[in-house]
Parts: C-alpha cells; structure tokens; sequence
C-alpha cells in the first residue's frame, strides 16, 4: 500500500499474492488503483513505441478501472498501418468491441467481435465477447453458442460464469427472469446460483 501511494505499480509477484493468498487485501479501490496505474504506464509506453499491444494491453486495463472513454480514445488513435498482424489485429478488435460494449454501443461492438473472430477464429477471446454481448441482447441461444466456442477454444468455464453472473446481476428484470429460465433450462446445476439471493433482490 506503501509502494502504490507513492505512484508505484505493484510488481508481478505482489499481484500474484494480492489475487491469491492475500484476497481480503485486494479490495475494490486498490484494484482500481492497480488497472489505472497500469494503463498509464502502457498508454506512455504506447506513445514513445508506437507498438500496438501497448495501447491494447492500456485498454484492457482502463475497461477494468472503469475508464472505456480512455480506452477507447487510444484505441482510435491506433494507425491501420500498425494493425497489419492478423493477430494483432484481432486483439485490438477485441479490446475496441469491448470498450464500445461497456458504453453500451452493443451493435458496433458485435461487428468489431466479429471481425475478430475471422482474424484469429482459433483464439477465445472474440468468442467471449460476442458472447456477452448476445447474451445482453437477449439473443441467449446465440450467445450460450459463442461461449461454447470460446470453451471449445480455452476459456475456462469458472471465466464464463463469472461474466454471466456480472451481466445477470446488472441486467434489468425482464432480461435477468427472462435469462434465468433459459440457463436453469440448460443446466439447472451449474447455474443454480441464479436463485441466490443477491441476485433475486438486486
């Protein structure tokens, strides 16, 4: 805490603890200061390098601070000529879709999923996004598919609950009554937590 108040990032070894045996540590501000503090330092490295994975690995983490405008403003700034890697392409496309997904641009987010997926159909990531992103429109048959995709191609399974459970908890009621019969339909097991509590008063 020491180190973070004096403007320093935490090094690799103090985030490994803080997600693992020192949990009850890393509460809600010090993993906002931990994502801003890190994409500072990727969104500076970004403009002396001019290397597009710094500016993809800034807007992942600005999207975790909640900051998608300052993800999206480096994003845009990014030049097409620097995008010629498909791989690197897909993840800048990605990293887009979700900063316009998280300012609820859904429709513009799908596309830029999409094209991800066509560049690198074998990673997950897109796979994951186009995912949330059916499952927040409602189109859940659709989106339960692309999160098989993204099992199929390594997203674990405990990720994908996650995500569901983030978008059930902020859903409106339709939706969430409406996604809560459809996941209790296909696996009253592993969506049981649907019926917990903080998510039926919330």
């Amino acid at each position: 805490l020491q180190s973070i108040d004096s403007g320093n990032r935490l090094t690799n070894e103090e985030f490994v603890w803080l997600q693992t045996k020192a949990k009850q540590y890393f509460t809600e501000q010090l993993r906002i200061t931990y994502h801003l503090r890190e994409a500072d330092f990727y969104a500076n490295e970004y403009q002396q390098t001019q290397d597009p994975w710094k500016a993809i690995n800034a807007s992942g983490h600005y999207r975790k601070c909640k900051q998608p405008e300052s993800a999206l403003e480096l994003v845009v700034s990014v030049p097409a000529k620097n995008l010629k890697n498909p791989k690197v392409h897909s993840a800048f496309c990605t990293t887009y879709g979700g900063a316009m997904r998280d300012v609820k641009l859904r429709k513009v987010a799908l596309q830029l999923g999409k094209q991800a997926h066509e560049l690198q159909p074998k990673a997950f990531q897109p796979c994951t996004l186009l995912g949330a992103l059916h499952i927040e429109l409602g189109n859940f048959t659709e989106g339960h598919e692309w999160y098989g995709k993204a099992e199929e191609r390594g997203a674990s399974k405990q990720s994908i609950d996650t995500e569901l459970k983030n978008i059930f908890l902020h859903a409106d009621k339709t939706l969430r009554e409406t996604l809560k019969v459809f996941l209790l339909a296909d696996n009253p097991d592993r969506y049981s937590w649907v019926n917990d509590k903080k998510y039926r008063n919330n």
